[in-house]
This record gives C-alpha cells, structure tokens and sequence, in this order.
C-alpha cells in the first residue's frame, strides 16, 4: 500500500505542473458534463460518506429506533439532506476561494507540490 501510495502523491505532484493556465487564469476544462459526472460519480463513492451512513445506521438509528421502522427511514432521509447541505456549503466556499487560487495558481501548485513530496518521504518513516 506505501508503494500504490507513494506512486499515486507523485502522480498527484506531476499533475500540479502539467495544468496550465491561460491568460485570463481560467483553467482550461474539458467539458462541464464531463466534469459533473465525474464529480457525482466521486461523491457517490466517497468513503467517508459511505462510513457516515454505516455508522450512523448500525450505531445511532438502528438501536434506539429499532421497534419504529418508519422513524429510521425518516432519520436516514435527514442524514442525506445533511450530507447534501454540507456538500452545498462545500461548493459555496470553494466558490468564493477560486478567484484566490486563480491569482496564486503557481505558488499554490508549488506549495502543494511540496506538502505532497513531504508526506511521500513521511510515509516512509
């Protein structure tokens, strides 16, 4: 796992130096379907979304709830709109942080670049 994960952070460091920006500081993006898809597929395969979902079931709602079976698919729809509005807020904040990104783009690649590479040679340690 230490070699699939050294060689994934350095892929990840390449990749910070291969996306350029134009003129304008706007990446160049393949297509908005394109990356929608992509973004929805990563979401719905998110572990840590998997891991709230199983220990919210298996730990909270089964337990207390186990006699109301109408209570506990209520309470899991509100934890998918809890997991909706967060990903919302997610969105909103990385909104209001892109022009930031866009103005520093070379030096947050090469900040990020080098956090990468630090916890290539921690992994190792």
């Amino acid at each position: 796992m230490k070699i699939l994960g050294s060689l994934y952070l350095i892929y990840l460091i390449m990749d910070f130096f291969r996306t350029k920006s134009d003129r304008h500081g706007k990446q160049k993006i393949v297509s908005s379907n394109r990356q929608f898809c992509a973004g929805m597929f990563l979401n719905l395969t998110n572990v840590k979304v998997i891991f709230y979902f199983l220990i919210g079931y298996i730990s909270f709602l089964i337990p207390l709830f186990q006699n109301h079976r109408l209570m506990i698919v209520i309470l899991g729809i509100v934890m998918c709109l809890i997991t909706a509005i967060s990903n919302l807020i997610w969105t909103g904040a990385g909104a209001l942080f892109r022009r930031l990104f866009l103005r520093h783009d070379r030096a947050l690649n090469i900040m990020l670049a080098v956090l990468l590479l630090y916890a290539t040679v921690e992994m190792w340690q």
